[in-house]
């Protein structure tokens, strides 16, 4: 089998590290030339046959040069990561690859969920794109205190970076700028014509409030708007609507900087005020609430919101209608919230009538019915409802499909939501080929070297793994390292690199290429190793495999090394108790194999008491493992006074 061991890191680590050194089985060497990047190469050949070894070559001035230009942070902590496997190796067509068929060839059951009402059973048509045929598979008092004055506001909002926001385009900027600068004009007018307590400059300041809340400049949209309630409440009184609705903003302002208990006592306040002036039923009272509501639900009070929501859908439907879209949007919420608490049946069942109301006023093909399908499925998924869950993305897919297009990133991102769900169900094949159609839709949006598209054949790779089609799954994870590698940014893109390789090395296990495992392994551990300390509990997983792997090829000294670095690391950091107990027990395996059968009983001992500390059953797997190892080390019951002969002894429990 191809050794895809000596290639170089690639472009990412030039890039990333700026060097052409690299760690090969553990020792520092200078890596593959770049030229083994490309397939073609003489170079990239010899290591594809592996031929080639890991040599010194001269260094290109010009590759350095770029190296050094593009070269990121992270660079200064990468550029000793050892090389990472070829990925040059050509693949089929799509179609060849994955010869299972097309989307079309999955079947023609009915597709239909129960309707939200009789009047919507016709909108869920499948399209009839081949993406698409996927579909017929399967059936207060205010206190607010003034901050200063106005003048000193105006110097804060003229001092203001014109580039609001970055995203933004320039003309958008230069809008709000030139929005910016006559609204501080007629704010200063104001204020040396009629004072600066006087009511238009109020008005004024709150308008400019409103420009420091588009450009996202929450810090002074705050301080304007708590200056012009200052002025509302002196001059209208805390009661007045103007001033109420001044003192709502300030509410969302506070919200914006996560000081929700500010924002709360200011929604309550306004929703008393409000209460007193026009009636608990007023339409005002019941935006307030849902305003606070939400408020309640961003601090953690998710039962408090679930109630203050519901008097909010109450007004609304004792005022408005049933088919009004405030309406929906309350029992939406409701449906969320109820998923935050952890009653997912509840919300699955309110989320339902989201669908139909949403449905009722918006239109069938409505993007808004599509998403609430979506969170239906997301609902229905959780408690394991997966064939609801199907329908409702297949209805959401054809929206999608419908108002956009069947390669639009929403409608592919359900279909890709289709495909797992399919996984779920125990589906692969089906899987599969949903996932096909989520690639060749990305490719053709993307192009062939877009990171959502590596993103997918890894996904497609698992996939394919397993369901034991091995050397189609390899092709697919180099498919996905390739791109990774060469398009690499960040180090999210690193640690993509890392998940890729530990998938090949799971499929190299599954292929019994152990040695190949192994190299992989040693690979992922050492990229992740220098991710820092938020890799630690995956590098003791890693490490674990490898471990497990060594002790299959009977290195068992190998495997001893592997086991105690893992458990080193899981007595410096906290909690990682099952993976210590985990690695305890692969210790003791390791230490049975190797002759040391009291030093493996002790392991076993160890990792039985942490499992019984972390509440496993005997049932257990993990426990059931562990006392078949004890009674094969001969381990005895050494209870006091009472001989139990239970094994573990009972002394244990």
């Amino acid at each position: 089998e191809t050794d895809y061991y000596l290639a170089s890191f690639d472009s990412l680590h030039d890039r990333l590290c700026g060097t052409n050194s690299c760690l090969v089985d553990g020792s520092l060497s200078t890596s593959v030339p770049l030229e083994a990047a490309n397939p073609k190469s003489a170079v990239a050949q010899e290591a594809a046959s592996g031929a080639v070894s890991v040599i010194e070559q001269p260094d290109d001035p010009a590759v350095d040069e770029q190296s050094v230009s593009s070269v990121s942070t992270i660079g200064r902590y990468f550029s000793d990561l050892a090389s990472l496997p070829s990925v040059q190796e050509s693949t089929q067509d799509d179609q060849t690859m994955f010869s299972m068929g097309n989307l079309s060839a999955l079947g023609n059951a009915d597709v239909n969920l129960t309707p939200p009402s009789d009047s919507d059973l016709g909108f869920f048509q499948a399209s009839k794109s081949s993406t698409n045929e996927i579909l017929k598979s399967d059936s207060m008092k205010s206190d607010v205190p003034n901050l200063g004055s106005m003048k000193d506001l105006i110097e804060i909002s003229e001092e203001t970076d014109t580039e609001h926001s970055p995203e933004a385009p320039e003309e958008k900027a230069l809008n709000s700028e030139i929005r910016r600068q006559n609204l501080c004009k007629e704010l200063r007018d104001a204020m040396e014509t009629y004072g600066r307590y006087d009511i238009r400059c109020a008005n004024i300041a709150a308008a400019l409030g409103d420009l420091f809340c588009e450009t996202e400049e929450n810090e002074q949209a705050l301080q304007v708007y708590e200056e012009a309630v200052a002025i509302y409440s002196a001059k209208l009184g805390d009661h007045h609507l103007t001033t109420l609705d001044c003192k709502t903003r300030i509410a969302k302002m506070e919200e914006k900087h996560e000081k929700y208990d500010r924002a709360i006592r200011l929604y309550y306040d306004v929703i008393s005020m409000r209460k007193a002036l026009s009636g608990p039923k007023h339409l005002g009272v019941a935006e307030v609430l849902f305003l606070m509501s939400k408020a309640l639900d961003k601090k953690g009070s998710v039962e408090q919101a679930i109630k203050e929501m519901k008097r909010s859908l109450k007004i609304y439907r004792e005022t408005l209608s049933d088919t009004d879209p405030k309406v929906a949007a309350c029992v939406d919420e409701i449906a969320q919230m109820y998923m935050k608490a952890g009653d997912v049946e509840k919300a699955s069942a309110i989320l339902e009538e989201v669908v139909k109301l949403r449905a009722a006023t918006l239109g069938v093909n409505h993007e808004h019915v599509a998403r609430s399908l979506i969170d239906l499925a997301s609902a229905q998924e959780s408690i394991g409802g997966h064939e609801k869950s199907l329908k409702a993305l297949k209805k959401a897919f054809s929206i999608f499909c419908n108002l956009e297009d069947e390669n639009s990133q929403n409608a592919t991102q359900t279909l890709e939501r289709i495909a797992m769900c399919y996984r779920s169900m125990g589906q692969g094949d089906k899987a599969i080929t949903t996932l096909v159609g989520v690639l060749r839709s990305r490719k053709e949006v993307l192009g062939d070297r877009d990171r959502l598209v590596a993103s997918t054949f890894m996904k497609m790779g698992t996939l394919l793994r397993e369901e034991g089609h091995h050397q189609k799954a390899l092709r697919c994870m180099k498919h996905s390292l390739s791109i990774y590698v060469a398009e690499g940014k960040d180090m999210k893109d690193v640690a993509k690199i890392a998940e890729v390789m530990h998938e090949m090395a799971l499929i190299h296990q599954s292929k019994r290429a152990l040695l190949d495992a192994c190299k992989v392994l040693k690979q992922e551990v050492a990229i992740r190793q220098k991710m820092g300390k938020s890799e630690l509990p995956q590098v003791v997983k890693t490490l674990n495999l490898l471990g497990m792997t060594e002790l299959n090829l009977k290195n068992n000294k190998s495997a001893l090394k592997h086991f105690m670095e893992a458990l080193a690391i899981c007595e410096k950091k906290p909690g990682l108790e099952m993976v210590f107990g985990e690695t305890l027990l692969n210790t003791g395996l390791a230490l049975k194999e190797s002759g040391h059968k009291q030093r493996a009983k002790e392991a076993f001992i160890e990792a039985f008491k942490i499992f019984k500390k972390e509440g496993l059953s005997k049932d257990h797997k993990l426990v059931a493992d562990i006392v078949k190892e004890m009674t094969r080390v001969g381990a005895r019951c050494e209870c006091d006074g009472v001989n139990c002969k239970e094994v573990p002894c009972r002394s244990l429990y």
